[in-house]
């Protein structure tokens, strides 16, 4: 058979009987932090569509979750840089984010989970300074940078809204 042809069937068989993939990969990560079988999915796996057996409410505690963790593994990079280490990360902060703590070696969000407040907090290995402000909930731009203060090393972390 020549090689056209059984790219030809190869191509055939491959609409008859569908596509599978081998990839090893277990789907599509979206910017909300949600696994999804295709990109187009996202737009679909927002706060309003909580994972299933789960509450709205539990939904916006995970996001609050997610956001204290990836910036504190972003500090303890920056940390473990030293000086001039900085770079930006993204968050996704629920609506229900009530306010944000940034000092010694805790961030934390404190979140409402049915009326009911929660506080959400990771450790650092090193000490973080700073302050972040949620206005609006959404995606938010969160700056870490570690600096140098006399001898101690320090990680700073602010979003765009600046600290008072």
């Amino acid at each position: 058979m020549k090689l056209s042809n059984l790219f030809i069937v190869l191509v055939l068989a491959l609409v008859i009987f569908g596509c599978s993939s081998t990839s090893t990969s277990k789907g599509y990560v979206c910017p909300s932090g949600y696994i999804v079988d295709n990109p187009s999915q996202c737009n679909t796996a927002g706060v309003d569509n909580p994972a299933p057996g789960g509450t709205t409410a539990d939904l916006r505690v995970a996001y609050a979750k997610h956001a204290v963790t990836k910036i504190a593994e972003a500090a303890d990079t920056v940390y473990a840089q030293g000086s001039p280490a900085k770079f930006s990360i993204y968050v996704t902060i629920p609506d229900n984010a009530m306010n944000a703590t940034v000092q010694g070696h805790s961030i934390s969000i404190g979140v409402s989970n049915n009326g009911s407040p929660v506080d959400v907090s990771e450790q650092t290995v090193g000490e973080v300074r700073g302050c972040i402000k949620f206005s609006v909930p959404g995606t938010h731009r969160v700056t870490v940078e570690a600096i140098q203060v006399e001898s101690k090393k320090i990680v700073q972390i602010t979003d765009g809204e600046g600290c008072d």
